[in-house]
């Protein structure tokens, strides 16, 4: 069956194909000779297409026009928001934000119409939402709507239920995304232990949830759990969906992170560009973890001073951005950042210095003061500005992104570390505060040399400076 979505039934062929195209083209034909339309929003009218398919596999265009029967959802409120309910989030699957957001809104709607407002069927409308939200970066209002989807929940079902399973798996998402690492890991582990007590583990929320546990046991530089559970999680991932489906893909995409994070430049390459494979296979419409798996892939490149790669992958990722996501959206923000990064690192950091801008603007219009990633754009715009021979410029987004890091990442974290040096830098550039600089830059060093191998770029920048500040030969 091939379920067609019509804001007007009316539309002609063109802008169906623009908008479904793996769906609906000239070519396309149903595998089970029937064809349901829907009319939304107002939902007035429908119809069953059953279209006659010859033996020989060809479709008679006769039958299907004289084949049309009544099918009339107004007969079904109770159905009606279950269907849009889930061509929303086959749209989210897809990156299509602003109709999931229109379905998944208008079936809220009709439940909380039909059911009231305290039924498990609005609670599954606002789980829903929550996602769409979480993915527009709109974090309060996903964190609203999946805990009162919560709330009814435990209420109707109880605490361990597999709803409530549901709704902490969607919440850990959602405090990742807000930098809130620890409460991320907490909600993952509750939900978990709820799928693993009522169904020995066996549910496709499982290598969801470890993926986001890992997510932040790389994030807290514990790399190496974060690979284990990556291992553990891909063989789930084919047990439940096969070896190339979209969910892999975004699995293997994060491993490729965990391998980047371990210095394993070339492998992380290799996992971002086969998850871009498996997305390209997938189908024409633009899976968004395609878009990060680009943006990643393009940073990789970058470290390896492949630039001429990096910025077709960047670009790419900006434009696709831009056009699925908004000029607005975080994760655009994101790729502005990561095409700054690469200015400074090939030699051009006033136009580095732009894209910084741009990035925390958006930046600070869609994520928490404390983000991390307001601190990452902070620190290389100091780096952009020590270029161009700014020192006492970098000072001010150095402090304020010493500020952030603590908030989530602790002080022993590599990024606190490296800004903490970054600051000692400018300090010596302006030949000030001299008696500080030579401890921050060992304590620097320390940290990061107990998580990252020695050929880390950020380890081998800092000891440079430790060396231009004390005329050793060699910093150990």
């Amino acid at each position: 069956m091939r379920i067609l979505i019509l804001n007007d039934a009316a539309q002609t062929q063109a802008t169906l194909q623009s908008m479904i195209p793996d769906v609906f083209d000239e070519t396309t034909t149903s595998d089970t000779g029937i064809l349901a339309v829907l009319s939304v929003p107002d939902i007035d009218k429908s119809q069953l297409i059953h279209s006659h398919t010859h033996e020989d596999g060809r479709e008679s265009q006769h039958h299907a026009q004289n084949s049309l029967a009544p099918f009339h959802m107004e007969d079904c409120p109770e159905l009606t928001p279950t269907a849009l309910n889930a061509f929303g989030l086959a749209c989210l699957a897809s990156g299509r934000l602003k109709e999931a957001e229109h379905f998944i809104s208008t079936a809220l709607e009709l439940r909380l119409k039909f059911f009231g407002v305290g039924h498990p069927e609005v609670a599954a409308s606002r789980n829903s939402l929550a996602r769409v939200y979480r993915d527009a970066s709109r974090l309060d209002a996903a964190t609203e709507q999946v805990l009162a989807a919560k709330e009814t929940n435990v209420r109707v079902f109880g605490e361990n239920s597999l709803v409530v399973a549901s709704d902490l798996a969607v919440l850990s998402s959602i405090q990742f995304q807000q930098a809130k690492l620890q409460a991320a890991k907490e909600s993952a582990l509750e939900a978990k232990k709820i799928f693993d007590d009522k169904l020995d583990g066996n549910d496709p929320w499982v290598p969801y949830l470890l993926d986001i546990i890992a997510r932040v046991h790389h994030s807290l530089g514990q790399h190496s759990r974060a690979k284990a559970l990556y291992e553990q999680l891909l063989l789930l991932d084919i047990k439940y969906y096969g070896a190339a489906h979209p969910v892999v893909a975004t699995h293997v995409h994060n491993k490729g992170v965990v391998l980047e994070a371990n210095g394993d430049l070339k492998g992380a390459e290799n996992a971002y560009g086969e998850a871009i494979e498996m997305l390209q296979k997938h189908g024409r419409n633009i899976h968004p973890q395609m878009i990060d798996a680009l943006v990643n892939r393009g940073a990789v490149r970058r470290l390896q001073k492949n630039f001429d790669g990096a910025r077709g992958d960047l670009t790419e990722a900006l434009r696709l951005n831009e056009k699925f996501r908004g000029e607005g959206h975080a994760f655009t923000g994101y790729t502005q950042f990561s095409i700054g990064s690469l200015e400074v690192d090939s030699g051009h950091p006033g136009k580095a210095l732009e894209y910084f801008k741009g990035a925390l603007t958006i930046y600070r219009q869609t994520l928490p003061a404390t983000h991390g990633y307001i601190a990452a754009a902070l620190a290389m715009q100091a780096r952009a500005l020590f270029d161009l021979n700014k020192a006492a410029d970098a000072e001010a987004p150095l402090a304020e992104a010493l500020r952030i890091w603590p908030v989530e990442y602790g002080r022993q974290s590599v990024e606190y570390a490296v800004t903490n040096a970054m600051l000692a830098r400018a300090w010596f550039l302006q030949r000030k505060e001299l008696d500080k600089i030579e401890t921050i830059y060992q304590e620097a060093i320390a940290t990061i040399a107990a998580i990252k191998p020695d050929t880390d770029n950020a380890l081998q920048l800092i000891k440079g400076w430790w060396r231009d500040t004390t005329g050793k030969s060699k910093a150990h």
